[in-house]
């Protein structure tokens, strides 16, 4: 980050961490894409996977799917505000 480096590698970025602060971290990732840094990140929460613009689906090694989101830290921040929301929740297959 001391850098300024134009891609950064996100592997799993809220993956240990509770869901509180992965709530913090994620607009964070959001604020440095909007200053030209391009995110690229790998997660199995289809929560996290909200805050980005495009979504590629990867299963077993190939492409699975993609999806585009007009409006990444709306939708989450309406997603995550919502009562009783928990990671917990989360099935990825």
């Amino acid at each position: 980050m001391v850098n300024r480096p134009t891609i950064l590698l996100a592997d799993e970025p809220a993956g240990n961490l509770d869901t509180s602060t992965g709530r913090e971290i994620m607009p964070l990732l959001g604020e440095l894409n909007g200053k030209a840094m391009t995110i690229i990140m790998v997660t199995h929460s289809p929560e996290w996977a909200r805050y980005t613009h495009r979504i590629l689906h990867i299963s077993d090694g190939r492409s699975n799917g993609e999806e585009t989101n007009s409006a990444p830290l709306e939708l989450a921040a309406a997603e995550f505000s919502k009562p009783g929301f928990s990671a917990a929740k989360v099935i990825v297959s």
